[in-house]
């Protein structure tokens, strides 16, 4: 089996919220990684949660990391493609993913309200992804401190879209609490945009020296590392070239052949 993470051992959060599904969800988990026979996990983050949280022996664990695509690498930006047409500006700091507690959205909103009051500074935040009810934390700063102007929200775009707002990004802001391997900010990093990152779980195992970090518990870090890539093109320059090697280093065709060869082992 492949444990991507332990995200629900970590942050419950409010769905699948009742008893029931709390004990379904640990007895499934539970099961599961007790009869395996072997256990993949996408990082060494995640495989010390499972020695740890499930008391797992570690020689039944193997890493194998994820990877970027390769249509991600020497993108050529689609002149017919309008972000505008979205409602978008520049610059702009850009964060794709879900909403969930974890993702930690609500401090990425209150970090660049206080970069924008700080520095008076035309700039944007986008953040694309679905709004859930469950978590209406965001929407609700965003209403009550009128940014409804500076915090641009195109929703669940498409992956071509997706692509032009990572090329076309100032910086990709990744504030997460947890991750199993993130991989936005490689994603980012492959399309030569900078990236400044949450210092949690298996990010820095993840980005390595590639990234700007931050603490995601802490909004003034957090908004020290916006103002440090928004006025520092040397920082922006440095992060650019760091990243297109970081996300270089992974490979779906080395994740295989490492499943491949414990698989055969197994047989």
């Amino acid at each position: 089996m492949t444990v991507h993470d332990l995200t629900i051992s970590k942050f419950p959060g409010n769905k699948k919220s009742s008893l029931l599904h709390r004990f379904a969800y640990y007895a499934t988990l539970k099961n599961a990684l007790w009869r395996s026979r072997h256990i993949f996990s996408v990082s060494e983050h995640t495989k010390k949660d499972i020695i740890h949280d499930e008391h797992i022996n570690p020689s039944k664990i193997t890493v194998a990391y994820n990877a970027v695509g390769n249509e991600y690498f020497n993108y050529t930006p689609d002149s017919c493609v309008d972000l505008s047409l979205l409602g978008i500006k520049k610059p702009f700091f850009f964060y794709a993913g879900n909403w969930r507690e974890h993702k930690n959205i609500v401090g990425l909103i209150k970090a660049f309200h206080l970069f924008i009051k700080n520095t008076n500074a035309e700039v944007y935040l986008v953040v694309s992804g679905k709004s859930d009810p469950l978590y209406p934390e965001f929407l609700q700063y965003r209403s009550k401190h009128h940014l409804e102007k500076n915090v641009i929200l195109p929703g669940l775009v498409s992956e071509k879209i997706l692509k032009e707002l990572y090329v076309n990004a100032m910086a990709f802001v990744f504030p997460s609490l947890y991750e199993g391997f993130g991989l936005p900010p490689l994603e980012a990093m492959a399309m030569g945009t900078p990236v400044i990152s949450s210092s949690a779980s298996c990010i820095p195992e993840v980005c390595g020296d590639a990234a700007l970090y931050f603490d995601p518990y802490n909004i003034e870090s957090m908004e020290q590392a916006m103002n440090k890539i928004f006025y520092d093109p040397i920082v922006q320059k440095n992060l650019i070239d760091k990243g297109k090697e970081q996300a270089k280093k992974y490979s779906w065709k080395k994740s295989a052949e490492i499943l491949l060869k414990k698989m055969e082992l197994l047989v």
